[in-house]
């Protein structure tokens, strides 16, 4: 079984896709998608499911965990309309999100 955490920040997600091994992770990979400023908002959410999507499938991810930046102000309008993309795709890939 595979998982990814993804961290959820202003310009960048940063990500790790792992499996456990004798409760120990092992990580597979451990990367950041940086997100384009000068992208529109959808075209920043289209990048961003393109390459979750593609992770899930290259990797066979079953379970997610996803954490946000604590921020106050418009960019936090910004990071909830990403977590919401994530979870939707996550979701309609039958990825199971635990908090």
């Amino acid at each position: 079984m595979f998982f990814i955490d993804i961290s959820i920040r202003i310009d960048v997600i940063t990500f790790n896709i792992y499996t456990m091994i004798d409760k120990q992770k092992e990580y597979l990979l451990q990367d950041n998608i940086v997100i384009p400023k000068s992208f529109s908002m959808g075209r920043k959410l289209s990048y961003i499911r393109t390459i979750i999507d593609t992770l899930i499938n290259q990797y066979n991810i079953e379970k997610a965990y996803i954490e946000t930046e604590d921020i106050a102000g418009s960019e936090i309008i910004d990071i909830v309309k990403t977590e919401g993309v994530i979870e939707e795709l996550f979701s309609n890939c039958g990825v199971e999100i635990c908090k």
